[in-house]
């Protein structure tokens, strides 16, 4: 050991050895120690319910189980390699597994938060099942697990993931899609930091088929934001009818669709390494895409090769009402909002208003005589935030502190877990909203809408669900 915090088990004394912080001896702390590796080991069974469970160094194991319900639990430190007592074993992982990848499993994990682990969060297999609601961070930190998955649902179909925030992880790919997955309101960051290529949103040539990836954020990652990938070898197999449509994706790596007949629209993608929003025209790897329908995004560098420009390689298929940066000679701020502050509306003189196109039979909602171009609507007094809702209101748009807030900014929010509605406060001076009651003058009412519009002051309060948030303009 040569720094504060690190251990040491001598597995022949049977001694764990610890250097304290600061110097001070270890009877002046709490320290546990993981002694299992599931405290529910569930097989062969149906129809059960783990709720408002709290999990410290340990997890659930289900297999050959169906209507299983896991919700409202919190699980820290729920999976570990157990290297350190030199066993080189596979790690026993959050696993929900049937004995065949096509049997019924409709099993549900909702409203649960998964922190720190090495290995992935969940390995899930089966038909029909929902992974809605969770918080999941600081993940597989040394990738000893088979695969580079994160979350591995390959083989789990028509799976339903929904609303989770993932963030912090080793593994090369985020969110590992099964077959006819729905991927919806996730907001996934962070990805990839141990191994080599990967994507937030992974969907394998098998699995594109009848997937829909939609109101997505993924951003800030070294890896791939959102990809239909295959094998790359030449004559393999590549995937068809796919649909990714209202997502935005920046500062990752690039947005990369590999196969054909795919559906890509309504999407935003920005300030990524490589070219933004790369529909692949590249037919060695399988890019093809000859009759892929491309329509209704914007992106500031848009082709159909990684790097190269678009007007040397352009997007194959049926392409049109896009808005690209790189043939306007214009940066997508132009034409929204505030992105820098996570406002991706469009400005109201935007070229993106009324501009866009239907697609025959897909539903594309919008207002006005046309749809507009990308995942937001002019006007439309629901502005949508991915993620997953906490007992509090969260993700702030404008961000917490964010010190670049314009000045005809709107405050907008995620509201809390099954919450209808928010109670407002604001106000010139933080403690003053900070220590509001309802009889205070800075309370403002209670309202459904989760938005504030013309901002003229700095603080906000939610008292209900004691969440505060300050900006400077």
């Amino acid at each position: 050991m040569d720094e504060e915090n690190e251990w040491f088990y001598n597995a022949k004394s049977k001694t764990v050895y610890l250097w304290a912080p600061k110097g001070r001896h270890p009877r002046g702390f709490e320290i546990r120690g993981k002694t299992q590796s599931y405290a529910f080991d569930i097989q062969n069974s149906s129809h059960i319910k783990i709720q408002g469970i709290n999990f410290f160094g340990t997890t659930f194991n289900t297999y050959e189980s169906n209507n299983i319900t896991i919700e409202n639990c919190n699980f820290k430190y729920p999976s570990y390699s157990k290297r350190m007592l030199n066993d080189l074993s596979q790690i026993k992982v959050t696993s929900m597994l049937m004995k065949k990848n096509e049997s019924e499993a409709f099993n549900i994990i909702r409203n649960c938060k998964f922190e720190y682990m090495d290995g992935p969060v969940i390995n899930m297999n089966g038909s029909n099942n929902i992974v809605e609601n969770n918080y999941m961070h600081s993940i597989d930190y040394s990738c000893t697990f088979r695969g580079g998955y994160t979350i591995n649902m390959l083989r789990s179909t028509d799976l339903l993931f929904r609303r989770n925030t993932v963030h912090t992880a080793g593994a090369s790919e985020m969110y590992k899609a099964g077959a006819r997955n729905t991927i919806e309101l996730n907001n996934l960051s962070r990805s990839g930091y141990l191994q080599n290529d990967g994507s937030l949103i992974q969907i394998s040539a098998k699995e594109q088929d009848q997937s829909q990836t939609r109101y997505n954020w993924v951003h800030n990652s070294v890896k791939i934001g959102l990809r239909f990938d295959n094998s790359n070898l030449p004559n393999s197999r590549w995937g068809e009818n796919g649909s990714m449509h209202h997502n935005v994706a920046w500062k990752t790596d690039r947005v990369f669709f590999k196969g054909d007949k795919h559906f890509i629209y309504n999407n935003l993608s920005f300030d990524n390494r490589l070219n933004d929003l790369i529909v692949s025209s590249k037919v060695s790897i399988q890019g093809r895409n000859y009759e892929t329908i491309t329509r209704n995004n914007i992106s500031n560098k848009f082709s159909g090769h990684r790097t190269r420009p678009g007007k040397d390689y352009p997007v194959p298929g049926i392409v049109d009402h896009n808005w690209s940066g790189n043939f306007k000679n214009a940066d997508i701020r132009s034409q929204l909002r505030d992105p820098d502050n996570l406002d991706f509306r469009p400005k109201k003189d935007s070229e993106l208003i009324d501009n866009g196109a239907l697609i025959e039979g897909k539903e594309i909602l919008y207002l006005g005589k046309a749809p507009d171009i990308g995942p937001y609507e002019f006007g439309d007094i629901n502005y949508w935030i991915p993620g997953f809702q906490d007992k509090i209101a969260s993700t702030p748009v404008p961000p917490n502190e964010s010190k670049t807030v314009k000045t005809d900014a709107d405050l907008m929010w995620l509201k809390a877990y099954k919450a209808d509605t928010s109670d407002i406060y604001f106000g010139e001076d933080f403690n003053n909203v900070k220590n509001a009651s309802k009889n205070s003058p800075e309370y403002k009412g209670n309202q459904k809408k989760q938005y504030l519009f013309s901002w003229k002051t700095k603080h906000w309060k939610n008292l209900l669900l004691e969440n505060r948030w300050n900006n400077q303009k």
